[in-house]
């Protein structure tokens, strides 16, 4: 494979017995790191993987990883979000973020 397993699991899924839960069969036991970005899953890291692709064909722009969004409602901090990934997708002469 052509990613790497961290020794320590900085994301874990544990049963109250200590046990690992593993709630997808793309689920691993340990996070991967790629380009120094830091994967909770293959599916995620596989994504990554595509996405980078797609910038490198000209298909997208402004892939960002783990990128962080405060949410506020009329003015009052909610919480902070951090999608998977954020990217503008170019459609025609049109871009989609």
């Amino acid at each position: 494979m052509d990613f790497e397993f961290h020794r320590e699991d900085p994301f874990p899924r544990r049963q109250p017995d200590g046990s690992i839960h593993h709630s997808h069969e793309w689920d691993i036991p340990y996070a991967i790191e790629l380009d120094g970005f830091v994967f909770k899953s293959v599916h995620e890291y596989r994504r990554y993987k595509e996405l980078k692709a797609l910038r490198e064909k000209g298909r997208i722009t402004h892939l960002e990883v783990h990128k962080r969004f405060e949410l506020y409602v009329n003015g009052k901090y909610i919480c902070t979000y951090e999608c998977d990934f954020f990217y503008v997708m170019k459609q025609g002469d049109r871009e989609r973020v």
